[in-house]
């Protein structure tokens, strides 16, 4: 008798951690399956404003490795920035795509966009360009982007000076009212080097910042009201000439 009741024990025991195992294992899969769907969740898309402000950061820092690296550029620039003058459409620097300045851009986009970064990992504006969906390439679709669907201008605020060094720094406009963003500084040197002097860093560029470093590049939108698509009325509360200004 005590046998048999032992043995109905030991059954109802085995049953009843049968049932927790497969309940355990119910939950493991579930949680399996349910951290695989975040996983693979889409990226959130960014909004418009969003875009504009990475890509406007983007042009800045083209524009700043253009005027690193190519002295023809650099001196069309300077030539434009007289009397007083600090800033320049990219409609203007590009001249239907006739300087030196347009040639050298487009080489830097082509050499980054896709990308994100050249093959020697230099430190760079993050996230990458973003670009509209289209059948052109990603460099023409960048370049509609700042010349047709928007109107943007590159804003010196202390003009440019490559006799003591030529060390630049890079940033876009906000796109809110804050009066500070995330730069790129390009060191002194030539990439693509080993030499630890062309690690390029990551400043916050605000007002103390441009008081104390030279040659910043800065692209801002402008309202251009020839063009349909510049009247930002959506940024009515934003005056684009007032960040960073001296």
């Amino acid at each position: 008798m005590k046998k048999t009741i032992l043995l109905l024990f030991t059954i109802v025991i085995c049953l009843s951690s049968c049932q927790k195992e497969e309940i355990q294992l119910e939950l493991n899969a579930d949680f399996k399956a349910t951290t695989i769907d975040r996983a693979n969740d889409p990226i959130p898309e960014y909004t418009n404003q969003e875009i504009l402000e990475i890509n406007l950061r983007w042009t800045a820092f083209l524009a700043s490795k253009v005027l690193k690296d190519n002295t023809a550029a650099r001196s069309e620039v300077q030539g434009k920035l007289q009397n007083g003058k600090n800033s320049l459409t990219l409609i203007n620097l590009f001249n239907n795509e006739e300087s030196d300045f347009y040639h050298s851009f487009y080489t830097q986009l082509t050499i980054y966009i896709g990308n994100g970064h050249p093959e020697y990992g230099e430190t760079r504006p993050n996230p990458p360009p973003i670009t509209p969906p289209g059948s052109m390439s990603e460099e023409q679709k960048f370049l509609k982007y700042i010349l047709n669907d928007n109107c943007v201008e590159l804003y010196f605020p202390r003009g440019l000076n490559f006799f003591t060094s030529n060390e630049l720094t890079s940033t876009g406009h906000p796109i809110t009212n804050a009066n500070n963003n995330q730069g790129v500084k390009l060191l002194q040197g030539n990439e693509p080097s080993n030499d630890p002097n062309t690690t390029n860093i990551y400043p916050n560029v605000n007002l103390n910042y441009v008081n104390n470093n030279n040659n910043i590049v800065i692209a801002r939108p402008y309202r251009g009201f020839l063009n349909p698509n510049c009247g930002y009325a959506e940024y009515s509360n934003i005056d684009f000439t007032d960040f960073l200004d001296l």
